[in-house]
């Protein structure tokens, strides 16, 4: 389904499965931060999320074709946060040491590697999708 970028998209069935799913450009970088946010309600993650989905909002925008898709989704004991893009993928991981002091870009993955160390980068030739998953206090089994 493609939708006008700053859309929520999923209808009714948002509302029945508890999914946010957001299109979004680099002019609703403000929306996505605050969605992610949202997410971590309950926790004392909001501010880590939103650094991380930003950073990979951001990658996504750069490299992905100027959009790409937020989706906030429960899963038992937590929600998962996940942005994709339709970028040509990645010629590399997540590196695993910080990039040089004065390097021009290279830091958004090594920033959510350190934020959340589990987080999962699927990367093919037709797109990137990155996802953290937060442990919540009171998460609702989907």
């Amino acid at each position: 389904m493609t939708e006008a970028p700053g859309a929520r998209v999923g209808g009714d069935r948002m509302a029945e499965t508890g999914v946010t799913t957001f299109e979004f450009t680099i002019d609703d970088l403000a929306e996505v931060r605050s969605l992610a946010r949202r997410a971590a309600a309950g926790t004392d993650l909001a501010e880590q999320v939103a650094v991380a989905v930003s950073e990979l909002a951001s990658n996504a925008i750069r490299h992905g074709g100027g959009r790409g898709v937020l989706t906030i989704a429960p899963v038992p004991g937590g929600v998962r946060v996940e942005v994709r893009d339709w970028g040509p993928g990645l010629a590399r991981g997540v590196p695993t040491e910080a990039p040089k002091q004065l390097a021009y870009g290279g830091r958004g993955l090594w920033i959510v590697s350190k934020l959340f160390p589990q987080f999962v980068l699927e990367s093919s030739p037709t797109g990137v999708t990155a996802s953290v998953l937060l442990h919540t206090p009171a998460a609702p089994n989907p």
